[in-house]
């Protein structure tokens, strides 16, 4: 099984799926993170991602993809569904969280 997570802000992932990508783990499955926005609102943008790949490490998560968009003006619009439809096909994922 190979898990993808979408996380709108950096920590989303370990706050919405720690457990869920923690199991995923223990069966042998691959498991990967998408930081949508940068998390800027929640603090330094730099400080939250490093927070980000620190924490993801510890659970033996591969390093997150982090798209970097403005915390709080994410875009809806048919860029970004491509965006997130290509890193669906790109990791071949069994299974993808949001």
């Amino acid at each position: 099984m190979r898990l993808l997570v979408f996380a709108p802000h950096p920590d989303d992932e370990l706050l919405g799926c720690a457990g869920l990508m923690l199991h995923a783990l223990e069966q042998g499955s691959a498991v990967q993170v998408v930081a949508v926005s940068d998390g800027g609102l929640g603090g330094p943008a730099d400080l939250r991602q490093n927070e980000l790949q620190a924490g993801l490490a510890r659970l033996g998560v591969l390093p997150a993809q982090c798209w970097g968009e403005t915390a709080g003006a994410l875009p809806r619009d048919e860029s970004m569904q491509r965006r997130y439809s290509d890193a669906v096909q790109q990791f071949s994922t069994d299974e993808a969280f949001a």
